[in-house]
């Protein structure tokens, strides 16, 4: 039997000069900078010296080939989709562009005109600026990525970017993507003759970090005693179930969007009647509850209630005044988003004031919204950006702290 002789792995296809010369002259011609002065030699440094991207890779192997390349095609798409900002489009990649221009122009200038400190200090803020604005996006795409698919029953995925400068000049910047897979935590609960399997909720943040999410709460005795601890917040399979199906118009992803968004920050805890509540939002409209309960050492979602739920308070004034039990609200379908998408205005305006005498009113802004989730977490990127901002400067004070207390 004839031996199959062994094929040569072709290398991947480079970019071509002509190639990368128009998608950087494009983003800097979008971003209305003057490219007409750029001369031979600072074109071969822009080529020479261009940043590299790398695919996303995952050093402890904890992630399945499988899953990681559906991380590196949704990055991929993140980083090259536009997005527009008081008018102006834009591409995340655009800005590594527009910085391996800074940087060719910088270089080139440095080496032929030395003295000109006070016209390459300026160049080199714009190129500083420039590379500050792709980390903060390129950040907040990989960010949108792994929430995507980080769930409490599955699994959470943390992510951070390596620089390098290589090059004998240590002048062209090399970035890769690392992401890492934090395993679930979950335990079995007794509850009322019933065991559930209940699992700890975790938020990712900026530069690798991630944390079990705990939750300051103040109970009180009957004599009036407050006492204020901090618990570990868990929820269970059936509150997510629950959520899936109210928020029928929401698909997977945007789900696991919705609970990270919802407990990432300092949740807000209201009593109603027996009932401790903490409100869910999309689009920053109250669209319902999670029912949680404290047990020992543990704050836990139980259930999840759309806004129109008995034990809600706008459910309940909506029950005292119509009449309409819970088996209504399910026969007539006013517990699920899409109905009061589908609602026509116009034609039930009686209705329609029902829902603004019991607060409900806000549920009408939600009708002009898209709820894929690429919407979703595009009307929330300014705030996302934030809380990645935010945690990088947790972390620095946390690390200034260790050092402090060494």
């Amino acid at each position: 039997m004839a031996k199959s002789k062994s094929r040569k792995k072709t290398p991947p296809p480079q970019h071509s000069k002509k190639e990368y010369f128009k998608k950087v002259f494009e983003a800097a011609t979008n971003m209305q900078l003057n490219v007409n002065d750029f001369c031979k030699e600072e074109r071969e440094l822009l080529f020479h010296t261009r940043p590299k991207l790398h695919q996303v890779v995952n050093p402890d192997k904890n992630i399945s080939p499988t899953k990681l390349n559906l991380f590196k095609r949704l990055i991929n798409e993140l980083n090259s989709k536009t997005r527009t900002t008081e008018g102006v489009s834009f591409r995340t990649i655009d800005f590594l562009y527009v910085f391996a221009l800074f940087n060719a122009k910088l270089i080139y200038l440095v080496n032929q005109f030395p003295n000109e400190e006070k016209e390459n200090k300026k160049l080199y803020s714009e190129q500083e600026e420039t590379l500050n604005v792709f980390y903060n996006c390129y950040a907040s795409d990989i960010f949108c990525a792994i929430i995507r698919y980080s769930n409490p029953t599955k699994a959470y995925y943390t992510a951070d970017v390596e620089e390098n400068y290589v090059n004998q000049y240590n002048q062209s910047l090399e970035l890769t993507p690392k992401m890492n897979s934090i395993p679930i935590r979950k335990k079995q609960l007794k509850t009322k003759d019933q065991i559930r399997t209940i699992y700890q909720m975790g938020k990712m943040q900026a530069g690798n970090q991630f944390e079990w999410i705990s939750v300051y709460y103040q109970s009180h005795d009957s004599e009036k005693n407050y006492k204020s601890q901090k618990l570990n917040l868990f929820i269970q399979a059936h509150a997510i179930k629950r959520m899936s199906e109210r928020l029928d118009i929401i698909d997977e992803q945007s789900i696991n969007f919705s609970l990270w968004k919802n407990t990432c920050d300092n949740i807000e805890i209201i009593q109603h009647k027996n009932t401790l509540l903490t409100p869910v939002k999309i689009y920053d409209i109250n669209i319902g509850y999670f029912v949680i309960e404290p047990i020992n050492d543990m704050l836990i979602i139980k259930t999840f209630l759309f806004i129109t739920h008995n034990c809600t308070p706008e459910g309940d004034k909506l029950k005292e005044l119509t009449g309409l039990g819970k088996s209504d609200i399910s026969y007539w379908k006013i517990d699920r988003l899409s109905t009061f998408m589908n609602l026509n205005e116009e034609k039930h305006p009686q209705l329609m004031q029902l829902f603004t005498d019991v607060g409900m009113q806000e549920l009408t802004q939600l009708k002009d919204k898209d709820f894929d989730i690429d919407s979703i977490q595009d009307a929330n990127l300014d705030k996302l950006k934030e809380y990645l901002n935010n945690s990088i400067k947790y972390k620095n004070a946390k690390e200034e702290d260790v050092v402090i207390h060494a």
